[in-house]
């Protein structure tokens, strides 16, 4: 089986992502057996920051959810990840970095209403999560802090690193011709949401909700108005609210790489609506209830559709390009944590004291 190679978004590496999305994934700093509590413990500190045992334990389960086989140097691994974790979220308290204005609160709100989408309902999500509404997204905004703080951190002792076309293509022209991953259908597709600007609207308020998206649907369709201006021209309106963004997550509510995402991974009622779309195409409009329970009209916009293909520099610069700029940030990244093990203080539980000789 060839390998794929898996472009990274902005700036992450693969490690990175690995361990923030087990970090989204965990839930509280404890974990249950017969519903019984059981006695936590912390194995590493770095600075303030902590790596308690059942961290590394459900970080292990997420990869087993994965089909993978845990041994005892993929723990390892999975362990130094959450180490480099948090020495990321060090030095980002260090440096002073500040995440923007309500993004927190809207990252929460996006991922609990991909989760709701997911379960059916807000009742059985709860009823599923064992948590409140309100509980689940306080331990969600402490996990998406960390996690954008880390970023932040990578960001900016990467943020030089560059790759050059003829690094892309010296790179392409050096794998053999069986070598060459193969890439499923993909293509960029947005969603266009249009709500009452009402906070309790009538059901008058939300027909002409629906009236206004269809019409902007002919706009659209018709060649009059371009996708990518609609959001700007009804800015203005008093009657509704239009709000439109690339979709970037699978359908399991975790962020991909890059902005060309395999159909494969949509979500089934995304896919479903722009299955039949050609390049441009806008979908029919549907009606939905968001995370706040407000009514809204969507419908979706394929900009970009590539066909399934064995890689190539006409198709694929992008991922190439993404792929050879997470290898060499990677290694700076690698070369900054030697500096680091001095700057910051780092402590491992005796039995974790390998994973020191791996940073």
């Amino acid at each position: 089986m060839q390998k794929k190679i898996i472009p990274v978004l902005c700036t992450l590496t693969k490690t990175v992502i690995w361990s923030l999305a087990i970090n989204i994934c965990a839930g509280l700093p404890v974990t249950k057996a017969n519903d019984q509590f059981l006695l936590d413990k912390v194995i590493v500190t770095i600075n303030q920051e902590i790596i308690l045992h059942s961290d590394l334990e459900e970080a292990c389960k997420q990869l087993a959810s994965e089909r993978e086989v845990i041994d005892e140097s993929k723990k390892i691994a999975l362990l130094r990840a959450l180490v480099v974790n948090k020495i990321l979220l060090a030095k980002a308290k260090l440096e002073n970095l500040k995440i923007p204005k309500g993004h927190l609160e809207k990252e929460c709100d996006a991922k609990i209403a991909r989760w709701i989408d997911q379960f059916g309902t807000q009742e059985k999500f709860v009823e599923i999560a064992g948590e409140s509404i309100y509980h689940i997204k306080k331990s969600l905004k402490k996990s998406l802090k960390e996690e954008y703080f880390t970023f932040l951190a990578y960001r900016h002792l990467t943020q030089h690193v560059l790759v050059t076309p003829a690094e892309v293509k010296n790179y392409f022209n050096a794998l053999p011709p069986d070598k060459r991953p193969y890439y499923p259908s993909s293509g960029e597709v947005y969603e266009l949401v249009v709500y009452p600007k009402a906070v309790k609207p009538t059901e008058q308020e939300i027909k002409l909700v629906e009236i206004e998206l269809n019409k902007i649907r002919a706009q659209i369709v018709s060649g009059i108005l371009k996708f990518e201006a609609v959001v700007q021209q009804y800015a203005e309106d008093k009657k509704i609210a239009v709000q439109a963004k690339l979709i970037t997550h699978n359908q399991e509510g975790e962020l991909l790489s890059g902005i060309r995402i395999p159909f494969k991974y949509l979500h089934p009622e995304v896919y479903f609506a722009i299955e039949s779309l050609n390049v441009g195409g806008v979908s029919e409009p549907q009606k939905y209830i968001d995370t706040l329970g407000r009514s809204a009209w969507r419908l979706y916009y394929l900009k970009k559709k590539v066909e399934a293909h064995h890689m190539n520099l006409t198709q694929d610069y992008e991922q190439i390009h993404n792929h050879l700029l997470e290898q060499k940030k990677k290694a700076v990244l690698d070369k900054w944590m030697q500096s680091a093990k001095s700057e910051f203080v780092i402590n491992f539980a005796p039995e974790y004291l390998p994973v020191e000789q791996l940073l």
